[in-house]
Parts: C-alpha cells; sequence; structure tokens
C-alpha cells in the first residue's frame, strides 16, 4: 500500500493534470491506515512512523493537486484576459475609411467602430468606415468618390 501511494505521489508530482485517484485505492487506504493502528504494541512505533510517512504523503499529493488546479484557474483567467485585451485593442483600432457620396436618404446608424452615423440626405459626402461604406455601396446607396481615402 505505502508503494502505491508512493507511485500515486510521483505520477502527480511529474504530470500537469490531475491523476485519477479511484475510489477504491482511497477506501484501501483509509482501511491500512487503522489496521496499522490497531496492530501490536511491539509493531505500534514502527507503524507510527510509517503512519507519519503516509499522512506527509497525503499532504503532498494534495497541496501538488491543489496547485495544479488554481494554475488551471489562472490559466482560465489568463485566456480570458488575453481575448479580452484583444477585443480592446480591435475595438480602439481605428478601421479604414473612405469618403463615399450619399445617393438617397440614409437613416442613422451605429458603424464597425461603434460610433453613430447619419442621418444623411441624398448627395452629402461623408467618411465612413470601409466595412460600413461597403455595405451601402452594395445596396447601391453609396459610391464611392475615388482616390479618397482617409
Amino acid at each position: 500500500m505505502y508503494k502505491k501511494l508512493i507511485e500515486i505521489w510521483l505520477n502527480e508530482k511529474k504530470s500537469k493534470e490531475l491523476q485519477e485517484i479511484s475510489q477504491s485505492f482511497l477506501e484501501e487506504l483509509r482501511n491500512y491506515l487503522e489496521k496499522l493502528k490497531e496492530d501490536k504494541e511491539s509493531l505500534r512505533k514502527l507503524n507510527e512512523v510509517e503512519i507519519k510517512r503516509v499522512r506527509l504523503l497525503l499532504e503532498k499529493i494534495i497541496k501538488i493537486r491543489k496547485e495544479k488546479k488554481a494554475l488551471k484557474s489562472i490559466e482560465s483567467i489568463t485566456d480570458v484576459f488575453d481575448e479580452f485585451i484583444l477585443l480592446l485593442e480591435k475595438k480602439t483600432e481605428s478601421p479604414k475609411r473612405i469618403l463615399v457620396r450619399i445617393l438617397q436618404d440614409v437613416s442613422s446608424f451605429i458603424g464597425i467602430d461603434g460610433r453613430t452615423y447619419g442621418p444623411y440626405k441624398a448627395e452629402d459626402v461623408v467618411s465612413l468606415p470601409l466595412q460600413n461604406a461597403e455595405v451601402l455601396i452594395k445596396r447601391g446607396v453609396a459610391i464611392p468618390i475615388e482616390g479618397r481615402f482617409e
């Protein structure tokens, strides 16, 4: 049983992932510890030393497992934080803009950059984010003014 416990500790120490510990092993360990406590007095001191070693190994295994769980939580939080930073960077980047002439009235809309544009009247010349201008151009509501990118 002690060798199996050492093996679990070594596996837990080597691996980055939590190792599977069966319920049957935990039950065997509990029975083993109880048996050590009940042995004859002549073996009692030896058993006490082994009980201390088992407790120490269990504490080490628990500590390693807690550290792994904490690290996974930190990695998860870091992933979310990194995604948030990327989103902020994308949001703060100025989208490429284009100058277009409006062909018919357009009600106000929210642009790709989160700003409100319009309303516009036919023949207005406006600078819009490229993606928004492309939508208006495809719908036949605006035409690009060639060579006028900002």
